[in-house]
């Protein structure tokens, strides 16, 4: 698969959702998958400040 499919495949599921095969609105999995993808962003994000706190109070 080219680079090409894959962004064109990109860009369609941002703009219509993910195909699911179940009676769902679209505005809901949306909805729903940008609370999964911010939580998990800032679990990343909490998860590096305490790494770098801990990496620093160890250097001391």
């Amino acid at each position: 698969m080219d680079l090409v499919k894959v962004l064109e495949n990109i860009d369609r599921i941002s703009k219509d959702g993910v195909p699911f095969n179940v009676s769902v609105e679209t505005q809901t999995l949306r909805t729903s998958g940008a609370y999964i993808i911010g939580g998990l962003a800032l679990c990343g994000f909490i998860t590096g400040i305490i790494v770098a706190i801990a990496i620093l109070i160890s250097k001391k």
